[in-house]
């Protein structure tokens, strides 16, 4: 499973379950989740390669992936509601990974 595949799960779990998979539903358990699982992945001799795609689309085509992380943004964005934030990134995720099916350019 890649990251990306993983988030995508996450992405249409309830809000009320999202502790299921990431602890406490917070940016920053859904940050070290993601941290986590990429240094599994390395661990076991794969790459985190579509997580870096993601990140570098988020940055450079919607703007939304800034110097001081998505974390911090998104927290900003909707006045510290967690749940808020996270729903933002995994739509983020959702229209990426939607966008790579349709052929689109990264």
């Amino acid at each position: 499973m890649k990251i990306l595949d993983a988030l995508q799960v996450l992405s249409k779990e309830r809000d009320a379950r999202l502790f299921l998979y990431i602890g406490e539903p917070n940016v920053y358990s859904l940050s070290g989740y993601i941290l986590g699982f990429g240094a599994c992945l390395e661990a076991d001799g794969r790459s985190a390669a579509d997580y870096d795609e993601f990140a570098t689309w988020l940055r450079d085509v919607k703007r939304e992936f800034p110097g001081e992380g998505w974390t911090k943004k998104y927290l900003a964005d909707f006045n510290d509601d967690h749940v808020r934030a996270i729903r933002k990134f995994l739509n983020f995720v959702d229209e990426f990974l939607a966008m790579k099916k349709q052929g689109g350019a990264a």
